[in-house]
């Protein structure tokens, strides 16, 4: 029985886990059992291999970033769209016989705004990366962000979608 513990702890503890087993668990050992700790291998902690990377780490990097690109692509492609809504508004009353209405140019800003924060959005994502690559090879522990990138674009995105409702308020009245 004791040969048989003496095995088990020393596979749990050394081999399987590769951390040494405390004190506490030598101690409760040799009460319980009257194992004498002299039969365990020790390991050092400079002797043990550094656990390799995990490649599934790297690779949701990847795959954030990626997302994030596909926002800000996204943002750009509706920007322009915004940014071409006043014509489409002048080119269907022009079809219609109807009076042009009066452009503010309106949409031409908000279309701009959101093409600039696409463009805003990749290069804040590339710098995120960046960071978190450089964090990855030291090594260091994951810490979040002071900033959200995902709450700051929400945010703006709001604004933009407010500012863009009230505009075909008054162009509708």
């Amino acid at each position: 029985m004791a040969a048989w513990y003496r095995a088990c702890v020393s596979d749990l503890f050394f081999w399987d886990f590769g951390f040494r087993a405390s004190d506490f668990v030598l101690r409760i050992s040799d009460f319980f059992f009257g194992i004498s700790t002299k039969g365990l291998l020790v390991v050092e902690e400079s002797s043990r291999q550094p656990a390799p990377e995990d490649p599934r780490v790297r690779l949701a990097g990847e795959r954030t970033l990626l997302a994030w690109v596909r926002t800000g692509l996204a943002m750009m492609g509706f920007g322009f769209v915004v940014a071409r809504f006043g014509l489409f508004l002048q080119e269907i009353a022009a079809a219609g016989q109807k009076p042009v209405p009066p452009s503010t140019g309106l949409s031409l800003w908000i279309g701009t705004a959101l093409v600039l924060l696409g463009v805003t959005v990749n290069g804040l994502a590339a710098a995120e990366h960046v960071r978190f690559l450089r964090r990855l090879d030291r090594g260091e522990a994951y810490h979040a962000p002071r900033w959200s990138l995902g709450v700051i674009v929400a945010v703006v995105l709001a604004a933009l979608g407010v500012g863009m409702t009230v505009y075909l308020l008054l162009l509708a009245g």
